[in-house]
């Protein structure tokens, strides 16, 4: 199989983007993708964000294979966010969410902290393979507020684990069987809390590549209008 990408990271409404992506080739036969949302103000939510790309990068520099570390990158960038929080009051208290995906013959291993998302479309039917770490996610999972209640709740973007956080993170870990045809989607709140899962497998299935899924997303963004920055890499999974 392989793994064609195309890629969204823009401002949209705000002053200035605290989300960043890095995709990134070790071999001709796998991909590696992430996706992270930066916060904290001050500027140190862009900060943190750079951190965790700038980790990955240098993980694959030393090792060409991280598949079996994913988790321990997600540390390694807790550690080095808490570390450069020392730094000022503008990056004290800056953190980071990260969705990250390794796609090669194995499949899809991933590791993922805070709301970013990775969602898997495959024919009439779309996957999320990650949980929200926010505080609305877990309300409604412990049963303490209904579904119209999630859909309404005022403060969504709250998050209890992310990556450079006061508290140890939780980190998760999944893994998938990818066919080909597949579409892997990793998104920032900035996306996904404008787009449906139906329309995200709505525009895989009559997009004819990744450039075309990006091209129909901002599209669709645009009609609906965005108040937040908006990233997206988009990994289409396709026979040799």
């Amino acid at each position: 199989m392989k793994f064609i990408y195309a890629s969204i990271c823009e401002t949209g409404s705000r002053s200035s983007n605290e989300d960043a992506i890095g995709v990134w080739r070790p071999s001709d036969d796998c991909l590696l993708a992430a996706v992270a949302d930066g916060l904290g103000g001050m500027g140190g939510g862009h900060f943190a964000s750079a951190i965790a790309i700038e980790v990955i990068d240098k993980t694959l520099a030393i090792n060409a294979n991280p598949s079996e570390n994913l988790f321990g990158i997600a540390e390694l960038i807790h550690s080095e966010i808490r570390k450069k929080q020392l730094y000022g009051d503008d990056f004290k208290a800056m953190a980071t969410t990260l969705s990250a995906v390794y796609l090669g013959s194995e499949g899809l291993r991933g590791v993922h902290c805070g709301d970013t998302r990775v969602m898997v479309a495959r024919g009439q039917g779309i996957k999320r393979l990650t949980k929200d770490h926010t505080d609305v996610a877990r309300f409604y999972e412990q049963g303490k507020i209904t579904k119209s209640e999630y859909r309404d709740y005022p403060r969504k973007n709250i998050l209890y684990s992310a990556l450079g956080g006061k508290k140890d993170p939780e980190i998760q870990k999944f893994c998938f069987s990818v066919e080909s045809g597949d579409w892997i989607l990793l998104t920032s709140d900035g996306v996904h809390g404008r787009i449906s899962m139906t329309e995200f497998r709505d525009i895989a299935n009559i997009s004819g590549g990744p450039d075309e899924y990006v091209t129909s997303l901002r599209n669709l963004l645009d009609r609906k209008g965005v108040s937040d920055n908006f990233s997206a890499v988009v990994v289409h999974v396709v026979s040799e």
